[in-house]
């Protein structure tokens, strides 16, 4: 997909709501159809790109816009970013939430992630994740659902258990890329609340996280 700088009526609109970049037309770019108007009270310090949905795209899991609110604590919320202090070096779906956060930096976050009133989220160029082990299927072999694993991790497994690779060839090829990010991951549907500090995680599809630190996962 291309990426296209910001038009002045959006930076306008941005800094109305209370948001502020150094340069906008170096450091954010968009990606499909982002709303803008979720965006409040956001300092953009370095690259950050929104990327929502593109009727037009040939995958089916960037065509479809996201719904507009999220589950936090049984209550709906609009999705969007709001009230966060150092934003750099990121990825972000639209629908996801990001609130009440410190220094986010260096992220991949994913549609229906939650991330509330976390202190700093980060990776260095160090980060391999499960530092660097390979995948334990353990119980997931006999598992006849995944309800906990993401598309790319099933067909991994599926795999695994059925040797079935070309069917799964695309799937498989994105599990590998995702555990090899040199950032933090933030999958579809985790849910992470007043953490102090995030590194060189992944934190995977469904996840919730309270109140913890979390290092080198």
């Amino acid at each position: 997909n291309n990426a296209w700088e910001l038009h002045p009526d959006e930076i306008k609109m941005l800094e109305n709501n209370g948001c502020s970049c150094t340069d906008w037309h170096k450091y954010v770019r968009i990606i499909g159809e982002f709303d803008l108007t979720r965006i409040k009270n956001v300092t953009f310090d370095g690259p950050v790109a929104l990327i929502g949905h593109d009727p037009e795209s040939p995958d089916r899991q960037f065509r479809t816009p996201p719904a507009d609110t999220v589950e936090v604590n049984g209550i709906q919320m609009q999705w969007g970013l709001r009230d966060i202090s150092h934003l750099s070096h990121m990825i972000i779906r639209s629908g996801a939430l990001l609130e009440r956060c410190g220094y986010i930096c260096n992220a991949l976050i994913r549609r229906g992630a939650v991330v509330m009133g976390v202190g700093r989220m980060l990776a260095n160029d160090h980060c391999t994740y499960g530092n660097g082990a390979t995948l334990g299927l353990g119980c997931e072999m006999h598992r006849p659902a995944f309800t906990c694993a993401d598309s790319h991790l099933e067909a991994y497994i599926n795999v695994v258990k059925h040797g079935n690779y070309k069917e799964h060839e695309a799937d498989v090829k994105g599990y590998v890329k995702d555990i090899n990010l040199k950032c933090v991951v933030v999958a579809n549907d985790a849910r992470i609340f007043d953490c102090s500090l995030i590194e060189n995680a992944y934190i995977g599809v469904g996840t919730l996280c309270t109140n913890s630190i979390i290092e080198n996962v």
